[in-house]
C-alpha cells in the first residue's frame, strides 16, 4: 500500500489511516492525474459524510447531541459543542480551570475531537489566555497538554476511557501521529501550507506551533505493528517534558 507518511514510521502500521485518506481526499499528483469524474466522487464522499452527521438534524440530535450530554454528565463540566458543517468532525471544548483577573483571563479546558471519517479521536489539553483592553480582544495560546498529565490528567482520563467505552473499536491518534506532514494533501477546508493529518481527520482549529508540555507518543503502542508491539515497550516511548518553573 503507497502510503502518505516517512518511512520513519516502519514500525507503525498505520494502514486504517492511510485507507481513510485515500477513500476522502486526493493528493497533489493525484488531482493533476485522475479523471474529473474521480475527482468528484472523492470530494462527494467526503461532502456526504459531512451532511450525514451534521445536517441530518434527527441523526445529529440522535448521536453527536447525545453523546454531548453525556459528557456533561460524566465531567459536571461546562461544555461547548464546536461541531460545525464545514469539517469531518465532532468536537466540543471542556472548560476545567479558569482565573479572572480584571481584564485578564487564564482558561484550561480541553479539546475532543471525534472522526467521522474513520474510528478515530483525540484529546488535546489547552492553557491560553484572554485580555479584553482598549475595546480589543487579544487570545494567545499559552502552552497545548498532549497527555494526562498535572490539572488536566483526571478529565482527560475520564474522557480517553469513556470515548473508547462508548464507541467501539475507535481508537486515539497520539499527538505525534496528528502532527504528521501531509503536504500533498488536498484539504478544501484549510488553507495553511503547513497541512498535517490532523486538519483531515478532525478540523484546523488547533495551533499546532503553540508549545506543547506532555507525552507526544502517549498511547502510541496501540499503532505499533504486532511484531514491534510483543518487545519491550520501554524502547518505543519517551519521557514528557516537565513543565518549566516560572
Amino acid at each position: 500500500m503507497n502510503t502518505l507518511f516517512s518511512t520513519g514510521l516502519i514500525n507503525y502500521n498505520l494502514d486504517s489511516i492511510n485507507e481513510t485518506i485515500s477513500k476522502y481526499y486526493l493528493t497533489g499528483l493525484q488531482e493533476r492525474t485522475v479523471p474529473a469524474q474521480n475527482e468528484l466522487s472523492v470530494t462527494f464522499e467526503l461532502k456526504n459524510i459531512i451532511e450525514e452527521n451534521v445536517h441530518d438534524e434527527k441523526k445529529f440530535r440522535d448521536k453527536w447531541e447525545t453523546l454531548l450530554l453525556e459528557l456533561k454528565l460524566l465531567t459536571n463540566k461546562k461544555i461547548t459543542g464546536t461541531t460545525t458543517g464545514l469539517y469531518p468532525c465532532f468536537s466540543c471544548i471542556v472548560e476545567l480551570n479558569q482565573e479572572k483577573i480584571n481584564f485578564y483571563k487564564n482558561v484550561q479546558e480541553l479539546h475532543v475531537f471525534i472522526s467521522f471519517l474513520g474510528p478515530f479521536y483525540s484529546i488535546i489539553g489547552i492553557d491560553r489566555n484572554k485580555i479584553i483592553k482598549y475595546n480589543q480582544i487579544f487570545r494567545t495560546v499559552n502552552y497545548l497538554m498532549v497527555s494526562p498529565e498535572e490539572e488536566f490528567k483526571e478529565d482527560f482520563l475520564k474522557l480517553h476511557e469513556f470515548i473508547e467505552s462508548r464507541i467501539s473499536g475507535i481508537k486515539f491518534v497520539p499527538f505525534f501521529i496528528n502532527r504528521l506532514q501531509t503536504p500533498d494533501l488536498h484539504i478544501l477546508y484549510t488553507e495553511e501550507e503547513n497541512k498535517i493529518l490532523f486538519h483531515a481527520l478532525f478540523n484546523n482549529q488547533i495551533d499546532f506551533n503553540a508549545p506543547f508540555i506532555g507525552d507526544p507518543y502517549y498511547r502510541n503502542e496501540d499503532w505499533l505493528k504486532n511484531d514491534i508491539a510483543d518487545t519491550d515497550m520501554n524502547m518505543w516511548r519517551v519521557v514528557p517534558p516537565k513543565r518549566p518553573e516560572k
